[in-house]
């Protein structure tokens, strides 16, 4: 009895270390997305702010997954804007089926009461087929904190002949004032001025609107660094997130 008594409570402790060892701080990986609704074959985007990993992430921690757990084919853009704090964005698959989809950062090694984890972060996104639908790219633009020069915007229409307009900060110019035409197969480049006079560090958007859309380009001025501190300092998240990870 006394060896079936030791056993059943060597389990038993086992189990409960196993659920201990999953219970983590949610704020470990933290994903804020620009827009979790899109439609098939536009851009999704968002930053991620890590706390304290053992490691710096890259596209390999990047996966996009079917509610039925299918790996989707993406090419993610990973920038690092300061030490644990990223700007993710990919096009979605032209021929996606519209529906529900899981975006996980996963596989993230982090030190959990003197354990190594591996943490996995989930973001919803919503896929629809409503249109027009248009490929904007870069997802981020960094600029330098002073000076004058040019960055460029990619624009393809996937389905339908449609009309864009910009709305730009302060610092940018173009010569794009009336709605331009954009058509499908025929990709266009545009192209923006800006001039910096003093030293500038801080994080500003532009807007480019077709039909009833919005689509927003995060534009990293100069050292955002400070007010990328008072971000990850304040801000919560609204979007259901779930963690889990496993134990090395």
């Amino acid at each position: 009895m006394v060896k079936i008594a030791t056993k059943f409570q060597i389990k038993l402790i086992t189990v409960l270390l196993i659920i201990f060892s999953f219970q983590v701080n949610a704020n470990q990986i933290n994903i804020t997305a620009i827009n979790d609704e899109i439609s098939q074959g536009e851009v999704f985007q968002a930053e991620i702010i890590l706390d304290n990993p053992l490691s710096q992430i890259n596209s390999q921690n990047i996966k996009l997954y079917s509610l039925n757990g299918a790996n989707q084919f993406i090419t993610p853009f990973l920038t690092m804007l300061k030490e644990d704090y990223y700007f993710l964005y990919f096009s979605t698959p032209p021929n996606i089926i519209e529906g529900d989809y899981i975006l996980k950062v996963e596989n993230v090694p982090f030190m959990v009461d003197g354990i190594i984890k591996n943490i996995v972060q989930e973001q919803n996104l919503t896929i629809n087929s409503n249109s027009p639908k248009v490929k904007i790219t870069p997802g981020m633009v960094k600029i330098p904190k002073t000076g004058s020069s040019t960055f460029t915007l990619n624009v393809e229409p996937l389905d339908i002949q449609t009309t864009i307009s910009f709305i730009v900060p302060w610092f940018v110019t173009h010569p794009y004032i009336t709605e331009q035409l954009v058509n499908p197969n025929s990709p266009r480049q545009f192209v923006f001025e800006y001039n910096l006079q003093e030293e500038t560090n801080k994080k500003e958007y532009m807007t480019i609107t077709y039909n009833s859309k919005n689509f927003e380009v995060p534009l990293y001025v100069g050292d955002i660094t400070e007010e990328l501190n008072e971000t990850t300092n304040n801000e919560t998240t609204n979007n259901e997130t779930t963690n889990n990870e496993t134990t090395q």
